[in-house]
C-alpha cells in the first residue's frame, strides 16, 4: 500500500512539474538546436523519470521539436517508442508512431511518414484507441495533400469525421476540418474551404486547450483569401498571424507566413515591393534552413531568384538558381540512392543466405557419402531435393528484383514528371503559332526538340509597328540548355523593352550586341572556379518594317535563308555567339529590301546536320532545294513537306534540337 502512495505522489508531482512548466515564459537555450527553457527543463525531468513515464516525456518533447528542429524530435521520438513498448503503453506507442510520421513530413521523407502513420492506425485499429485512429486517418490526409492528392486525402478525412463527432473530441475535429479545407483549397473550391477553416477556427477559439493553436487555420484561411485574389485582405492576414508567433517557435508555420507575404510582395500589382519581398523570402529561407526541408529552402530560393531578376542582378539570380538546382539534385539523388541501396542490400543478403545454405547442403551430401555408401537412392533424392529448393529460392530472388525494378521505374517516373513538368513552363514561355499568325498572315514554327526539354527557343514581338522575330540555339540540350533557354528568353524580353523605351531605330546588330552584354554579365563568373562561363547561344534576329517593306536582320553562328520566286538567298551571321568567345567584334548589320511574297526562314543547324542510317548529313544545299521547290506553297503545307523528308531522310531520332521559323511577307 505505501508503495502504491509512493508511486502516485511521485507521478503527481512529475505532472505538477510539467503543468508548471507549460505556464513558464519560453527563453532559448542552446543544445544541438535552439529550444527555449521549457522543453529543457522537460528533457531534463525525462532523462530521471521512471520508464512508466518516459515514454509520455520523451513524445511531449518530440512533438514540441516537432516545426523547430524535426531531426532532433525524431530521436526522442524512437526513445519514446522504446519505453512505450517495453512497459506496453498501448497509448504512448501509437503517439510516438504519429509523431514520428509528422517529423519525417516535415523532413519531405514522405514514404517514412507514410510508414509511421500505418503503423500508428493498425495499432490503434487493433486496440481501439478511436482518438488516435482518428488522428491517423487525419495524418494520412494531410500527406496526401502535401503530395497533391487532393480526393485521396478527402477520403481519408471523411473516414476520420464521424470518429470525431462520436468522440466529441474537439481537437481532433478541428484538425478534420484544417485539413477538408486544406483539401478543398487544393481544387478552388474556395467558398468550402473557407466554411471548413472557419470550423477550425471557431472550435480552436473555444476551446481553451486548443486556442493558442488557431494560427494554424487562419493562416490556411488568408491562403483561402490569397487563391480567391483578395490579397490586400489576404495579406493582412499573414501579417496578423505572424505578428502573434513566437519568434523561436514553431518554424514551419513562420517559414510558410514569411513565403507568403513575399509572394504577395513580388506578384500583386497593387502591393508590388520587391524590398519586402526580398526580406520576407529571406526569413522563410532562415526558418526552412532551420528545420532541414529541402522543398521549402528550393520555394525561398525559387521567390529570391525571382526579385533579382527584377531587379536585374544577374550574379544574385544566378547564385539562386545554383541554390535551387542543388536542393532539386539533393532530393532526386536521395531518392534514387535509397531505392539504389534497398536493392543492392536486398539482393546482397540474399545471395549470402543461397552461399551458406548450399555449403550447408554440400557438406551434408559429403558426410553422407562417407557414412552411408550403400543408400544411392537416398543421395539421389536429397540432390532434387536441393535443386526443387534452389529453383524455388531462384524464383523468389527474380520476383524480388522485379519488384525492386518496379521501385526504380517508380523512382525514375518521379524525376521525368518533374522534367516534363519543366517543359511545360518552357513550352509557356515560347511564341505560340498564334502569335505568329496574328503578325504574319502566312507562317509557320518547326520545333523539335531532342529530348523533353530544349535549348532552342523562338520568340516574336510587335514594338512600335515593327516586328522582331528571334530564334536562337543555346549551348547544350536538355535540362542543361532548357535553363539557358529561360535565362536567353528573359535577356531577350529585357532587350526588347528597353528598345520600346528607346528613340534610337531598332537594328538587330544592336540589339544582339545588347544580349550579348547582359550574358556575359550575366555569367562573368563560375561559382565554383571563378573561371570566365564561356555558355551562350546561336541566334538570328530581324526587324521587320512591313511599311517600308525592309529587313534589318544580324545573325551569330547561324544562317537564314530567304527565298524569292523560286530562288534563295543565303543571309551568313558572324562566326561568334551571344556570349564570351575569343572574338567579340561588333556583329555585322543586313539592311534587306523586302518584295511581297519573300518567304523567309530561321533556323538553327539541327536539320543540316542531321545524318541519314549512312552517316550522310542533310545538309545546306539539300534544305535550300526543298523550301525553293515548295516556296509556292503555303507555310504549313512546306512544314508537312519539311517534316516528312526528315523522317524519310533519319529513320531514327534526332541527334540535336531542331528548329524553323517560316513566315512569308505579305
Amino acid at each position: 500500500m505505501q508503495r502504491v502512495i509512493s508511486y502516485t505522489l511521485f507521478r503527481a508531482i512529475i505532472v505538477a512539474l510539467i503543468v508548471l512548466m507549460s505556464t513558464l515564459t519560453p527563453e532559448r537555450v542552446v543544445a544541438q538546436s535552439v529550444v527555449d527553457k521549457k522543453i529543457d527543463s522537460l528533457i531534463n525531468v525525462a532523462m530521471q523519470a521512471p520508464d512508466s513515464l518516459a515514454a509520455e516525456l520523451n513524445n511531449d518533447i518530440c512533438w514540441k521539436l516537432r516545426n523547430i528542429n524535426p531531426e532532433i524530435a525524431i530521436q526522442y521520438g524512437m526513445k519514446g517508442l522504446d519505453f512505450a513498448k517495453r512497459t506496453n503503453n498501448i497509448l504512448q506507442e501509437v503517439k510516438a508512431y504519429a509523431f514520428l510520421g509528422v517529423c519525417q513530413r516535415n523532413l519531405d521523407n514522405f514514404d517514412e511518414a507514410l510508414k509511421y502513420y500505418k503503423l500508428g492506425i493498425e495499432k490503434a485499429v487493433k486496440f481501439n484507441v478511436e482518438d488516435q485512429l482518428g488522428y491517423g486517418y487525419v495524418n494520412l490526409g494531410n500527406l496526401l495533400i502535401y503530395q497533391n492528392k487532393f480526393a485521396e486525402a478527402e477520403n481519408q478525412l471523411k473516414m476520420a469525421l464521424p470518429i470525431a463527432q462520436k468522440i466529441g473530441d474537439s481537437s481532433v475535429l478541428a484538425y478534420v476540418y484544417l485539413n477538408l479545407g486544406r483539401a478543398r483549397l487544393g481544387i478552388k473550391d474556395f467558398d468550402k474551404s473557407e466554411e471548413f477553416f472557419q470550423k477550425a477556427i471557431s472550435i480552436r477559439t473555444e476551446c481553451k486547450k486548443l486556442n493558442k493553436s488557431v494560427s494554424v487555420p487562419k493562416k490556411y484561411l488568408a491562403d483561402c483569401h490569397s487563391a480567391a485574389g483578395l490579397k490586400q485582405l489576404a495579406l493582412k492576414e499573414y501579417k496578423q498571424t505572424l505578428s502573434t508567433l513566437d519568434a523561436f517557435g514553431d518554424y514551419d508555420l513562420l517559414g510558410e507566413l514569411s513565403f507568403c507575404i513575399s509572394q504577395i510582395y513580388f506578384s500583386d500589382n497593387a502591393l508590388k515591393n520587391y524590398d519586402s519581398a526580398f526580406n520576407y523570402a529571406n526569413q522563410s529561407l532562415k526558418y526552412a534552413r532551420n528545420i532541414g526541408s529541402k522543398k521549402a529552402i528550393s520555394e525561398s530560393y525559387g521567390i529570391l531568384a525571382e526579385i533579382y531578376k527584377k531587379k536585374k542582378d544577374y550574379k544574385g539570380l544566378n547564385d539562386c538558381y545554383i541554390r535551387q538546382m542543388e536542393c532539386y539534385d539533393s532530393l532526386f539523388k536521395k531518392q534514387v540512392e535509397q531505392q539504389t541501396y534497398n536493392i543492392k542490400y536486398s539482393a546482397d543478403t540474399y545471395t549470402k543466405q543461397l552461399e551458406i545454405e548450399s555449403l550447408n547442403n554440400e557438406k551434408s551430401l559429403r558426410s553422407s557419402i562417407n557414412m552411408m555408401s550403400l543408400i544411392i537412392l537416398l543421395i539421389v533424392a536429397a540432390v532434387l531435393i536441393f535443386i526443387i529448393t534452389n529453383i524455388r529460392k531462384v524464383k523468389r530472388l527474380n520476383t524480388l528484383i522485379e519488384t525492386q525494378n518496379q521501385s526504380l521505374e517508380a523512382a525514375n517516373y518521379e524525376i521525368t514528371s518533374s522534367i516534363n513538368y519543366a517543359r511545360r513552363i518552357q513550352k509557356s514561355a515560347l511564341s505560340t503559332t498564334e502569335n505568329f499568325t496574328e503578325l504574319f498572315d502566312d507562317s509557320m514554327v518547326y520545333y523539335v526538340p531532342k529530348e523533353i526539354v530544349s535549348g532552342d527557343w523562338y520568340r516574336v514581338e510587335n514594338v512600335k509597328g515593327q516586328i522582331i522575330v528571334m530564334e536562337a540555339d543555346c549551348a547544350g540540350d536538355g535540362v542543361p540548355g532548357s535553363l539557358l533557354s529561360m535565362m536567353g528568353m528573359s535577356i531577350f524580353k529585357d532587350t526588347v523593352n528597353s528598345a520600346v523605351n528607346s528613340t534610337i531605330p531598332m537594328k538587330a546588330s544592336v540589339m544582339l550586341e545588347k544580349m550579348r552584354q547582359q550574358v556575359k554579365k550575366m555569367f562573368s563568373h563560375n561559382a565554383e572556379n571563378k573561371s570566365p562561363f564561356d555558355g551562350g547561344m546561336d541566334a538570328s534576329l530581324a526587324v521587320i518594317d512591313k511599311e517600308n517593306m525592309r529587313m534589318s536582320f544580324a545573325a551569330a553562328c547561324q544562317t537564314a535563308l530567304i527565298v524569292r520566286n523560286g530562288e534563295v538567298t543565303q543571309l551568313k551571321g558572324d562566326s561568334m555567339p551571344v556570349g564570351n568567345f575569343i572574338r567579340e567584334d561588333d556583329f555585322t548589320e543586313q539592311d534587306i529590301q523586302l518584295q511581297h511574297g519573300d518567304a523567309i526562314f530561321l533556323m538553327n543547324n539541327g536539320i543540316r546536320d542531321l545524318k541519314s542510317p549512312s552517316g550522310e548529313r542533310f545538309g545546306s544545299s539539300r534544305l535550300a532545294e526543298l523550301l525553293a521547290e515548295s516556296s509556292d506553297k503555303p507555310m504549313s503545307e512546306i512544314r508537312v513537306i519539311l517534316h516528312n523528308e526528315i523522317l524519310a531522310w533519319s529513320q531514327s531520332s534526332a541527334s540535336d534540337d531542331m528548329t524553323m521559323i517560316g513566315f512569308r511577307i505579305s
